[in-house]
């Protein structure tokens, strides 16, 4: 069974100094990478998030509503993918196991019948990281440890809106941090632990940082921590 690939990507900075014909080139490479992982039969997952909601109350499928980086868009626009419905936490999938994954009901943004909270939990899914900081970057699993483990500084909030391609309200579950709760999450604990015991592979391409990671190694770290300590992730 061909492994999934979910994607994560952050060229901000690599857009600020590459204009022009640098920046396409290195745009046609990664949606080269993606049409050959395409081929070879593997099950790509985008994450196409729209945060915008938590203001607007309102979502799409469209491209424009994607608030999860300049490259993820890209990436969509090339490539017939499937949508799931979520308003928040939505994602673009191509691939053998799309269905499978965009019939996940989805219960809660980060639960086990979430695409992400099923990607964390199965050791079949490699995670890449496009342009990011392998030493100072949280992996949307970590929310999927916090809600697998109940932490004591988030509760359920229900938040409700209007899908203005099927012109109906929608609605998402997601495990939200306490307003009372003044400390910040560090993620590196799990990052610098696994890059540590070399879970972590890198490589650089036309300028870019390119990692490579087990979600589930992820998980199954991060899991470990707040099991003996609810708190454990908190500085």
């Amino acid at each position: 069974m061909k492994k999934n690939i979910f994607i994560m990507s952050d060229i901000l900075n690599f857009l600020r100094i590459n204009k022009g014909e640098k920046m396409n080139q290195f745009i046609g490479y990664v949606l080269n990478y993606i049409e050959k992982l395409i081929k070879e039969k593997y099950t790509i997952i985008i994450p196409t998030y729209n945060f915008n909601f938590f203001r607007t109350r309102e979502t799409s499928l469209k491209i424009n509503y994607i608030t999860s980086g300049y490259l993820n868009k890209k990436i969509v626009e090339s490539f017939k993918f499937y949508r799931t419905h979520r308003p928040i936490y939505n994602y673009a999938i191509i691939g053998p196991n799309a269905r499978e994954l965009c019939d996940l009901k989805q219960t809660t943004a980060w639960g086990n019948d979430s695409v992400i909270g099923s990607l964390s939990m199965n050791q079949n899914c490699k995670g890449i990281g496009i342009g990011i900081d392998p030493n100072n970057f949280g992996w949307v699993t970590i929310h999927v440890c916090e809600e697998f483990c109940k932490v004591p500084y988030r509760f359920f909030k229900n938040f409700k809106g209007y899908n203005k391609d099927i012109e109906k309200k929608v609605s998402e579950k997601i495990y939200v941090r306490k307003l009372s709760f003044k400390k910040d999450i560090d993620q590196r604990l799990i990052s610098v632990y696994l890059k540590n015991k070399n879970k972590i592979k890198q490589e650089r391409v036309h300028g870019v940082d390119f990692s490579y990671i087990s979600l589930f190694d992820y998980f199954k770290y991060g899991i470990n921590i707040l099991k003996e300590n609810p708190y454990g992730l908190a500085k």
